[in-house]
């Protein structure tokens, strides 16, 4: 008799025990548990391919900026990973891309995008013509390019001028120095690697950098604040002929003295470089091929 209630006590422990046990985690759960979260996946950058070097594992491509890299917008040669990556790609391509620098080298790791855009253009083209007009219906007037502006702070100055405007950003104002072979010193200091620069080039480097930001950065305020006079004139009403004469031209001025910054940064940058090095950084930036047709 004395064995059913030894049977009764068991079955009733019996469920405090499975609860006892799900509720202690066992120890490869907590050793789960407490393993170190992974690394931030390397970011995708939207970019253009301009050229595709196939022999030499290189890409072109004109991209936006990489955090990882704290590299801003630019055109830049890459290497590649693995040659495979460059297959099926063109000049003006549109894809998405990740680098990392690779014993010294800017290397690009993985690219999509391509693919799927080249996909769906073969698709749009088999296309019935009929099928294609009425999915994409031709509009009954063609609207001002201008149409959408209308809502902007200053009507001449997207957000994104303004920004770099205030930020003392070139705009594509030295584009007769950068192409003819006379390099900025931002682009320069960012390629400091491949270019092997001395610790005193570096440090002119930066004092040109410096300089050069903040007087075009005071500038570049200086043409947001004309330009937003000049808006509120015509919006309020009171712009006539001498007032808009006077107006556009500080502003030209204004432009012309912020572009003579930046080109001026470019001459005092030259004058640090070697010819070995200047000739790195035209390859670098995709240079090359246009210095040398120039060349007699």
């Amino acid at each position: 008799m004395k064995l059913i209630p030894l049977i009764a006590a068991a079955l009733l422990a019996a469920p405090t025990l499975a609860a006892a046990q799900t509720a202690a985690p066992s120890h490869d759960a907590h050793t789960a548990q407490a393993a170190p979260a992974s690394a931030p996946a390397t970011p995708f950058v939207d970019a253009e391919v301009r050229k595709v070097d196939l022999a030499q594992k290189k890409i072109t491509l004109r991209h936006g900026p990489i955090p990882n890299l704290d590299m801003a917008p630019m055109t830049m040669v890459f290497q590649v990973a693995d040659a495979k990556l460059l297959d099926g790609l063109k000049p003006g391509d549109k894809i998405r891309f990740t680098a990392e620098k690779v014993n010294g080298a800017f290397t690009v790791t993985s690219i999509e995008g391509a693919s799927k855009a080249g996909q769906h253009s073969q698709q749009r083209g088999m296309q019935h013509p009929m099928q294609h007009r009425m999915q994409h219906p031709m509009p009954h007037h063609a609207a001002s390019p201008y149409a959408g502006m209308q809502g902007r702070a200053i009507k001449a100055l997207s957000p994104e001028q303004v920004a770099e405007l205030r930020e003392g950003r070139g705009m594509g104002a030295s584009l007769p120095a950068e192409l003819n072979g006379v390099p900025g010193p931002m682009h320069v200091l960012q390629l400091r690697d491949a270019l092997k620069l001395t610790a005193q080039q570096e440090q002119a480097l930066e004092r040109i950098t410096a300089a050069m930001k903040e007087q075009a950065q005071a500038l570049g305020s200086q043409v947001v604040a004309a330009e937003a006079e000049l808006d509120r004139s015509f919006a309020e009403g009171r712009a006539d002929e001498s007032s808009v004469r006077a107006a556009a031209l500080r502003i030209g001025e204004l432009q012309g003295q912020l572009r003579a910054v930046h080109l001026v940064a470019h001459l005092q940058t030259k004058a640090l470089m070697s010819a070995e090095q200047i000739a790195a950084y035209n390859e670098a930036r995709g240079y090359a091929p246009a210095a040398k047709a120039h060349q007699h």
